[in-house]
């Protein structure tokens, strides 16, 4: 996927002028970036930069997201090679905010064309004052990240997935499930949950395809009553998308701790996802979720 320059462009149109030749080979590529992509360490978090900092980055890079209209898609691989630049890469505390500008920016080259970038001094400017004339340094971090993950900067996409998903469920269905009215608020309340999901250390190393199911059974859930989508109905059509009994276990604890940092609004990094969904751009779904977290089943 490329950068939206559009500031009106809704992400769910995008995502989807994408996807459409090749909807059916999502699974299978995905599958094999999140395979192939670099792997966490088991000291993750535990000798470097701890899991109240890296929280505090993610919220912050999402809401640079926010802030510049980079796509989501985006800020998603901006915080995957961040978890293992900060787990391979020893970095001061005082540089830990200027790595993740370094990220971003393998990111923002790495999704466009070199005319869209911004420059080195733009970065630095993302955090103000903070790092003002220091491109050497952001240069010296981009380097260490490069050579720390040999250069395999591609990490699996989830929002390909959930569109995907969502888009295939009537497929999977004996009776037509998704209206195409709703299809829009059924994507932003996942893009919804897979924001979350990037704020919990916990699900750092959990596979993509789980994330993205998780975030659209959750919003299934959120969108639909409970006449309609309910737990058989979620435990059918799981096993149609041939999880592992880990998997579907691991997929509990994960729809929880979306649910759980959705609730939790008023902290830093999960306010700025609550904000972020107030937008047009970003389907206006915060109220629609909230209003009905209390409902949920699944």
């Amino acid at each position: 996927m490329e950068i939206i320059n559009q500031k009106d462009m809704n992400e769910f149109d995008v995502v989807n002028e994408t996807l459409c030749d090749y909807l059916g080979d999502v699974p299978d590529t995905e599958r094999k970036r999140d395979d192939n992509a670099p792997k966490l360490s088991s000291r993750f978090l535990r000798d470097n930069v701890n899991a109240e900092q890296r929280r505090l980055i993610v919220g912050y890079i999402i809401r640079l997201g926010v802030h510049c209209y980079y796509p989501s898609h985006v800020i998603y691989q901006t915080i995957k090679l961040f978890n293992v630049a900060i787990d391979r890469i020893l970095v001061k505390t005082d540089d830990i905010q200027l790595m993740a500008l370094a990220c971003l920016w393998i990111a923002l080259k790495r999704a466009g064309s070199s005319e869209k970038l911004p420059s080195a001094t733009v970065i630095l400017q993302l955090a103000k004052d903070l790092y003002i004339n220091q491109k050497k340094h952001l240069l010296m971090y981009e380097k260490k990240i490069f050579e720390a993950v040999k250069f395999n900067i591609q990490f699996a996409d989830p929002f390909s997935l959930l569109s995907y998903y969502i888009l295939n469920i009537n497929e999977d269905s004996q009776h037509k499930v998704i209206t195409s009215n709703n299809i829009v608020h059924l994507y932003f309340c996942g893009s919804y949950m897979i924001d979350l999901s990037m704020l919990d250390e916990e699900l750092c190393d959990v596979s993509v395809h789980v994330i993205a199911m998780a975030a659209t059974e959750l919003a299934l859930c959120l969108v639909y009553s409970s006449d309609i989508i309910n737990e058989s109905w979620c435990s059918v059509w799981r096993r149609k998308q041939l999880l592992t009994e880990w998997e579907e276990r691991v997929m509990i604890s994960t729809k929880q701790s979306m649910l759980l940092n959705a609730t939790q609004h008023w902290k830093f990094s999960s306010n700025v996802i609550y904000k972020k969904y107030m937008r047009s751009r970003n389907g206006r779904i915060t109220i629609l979720v909230h209003d009905k977290l209390r409902n949920i089943i699944c």
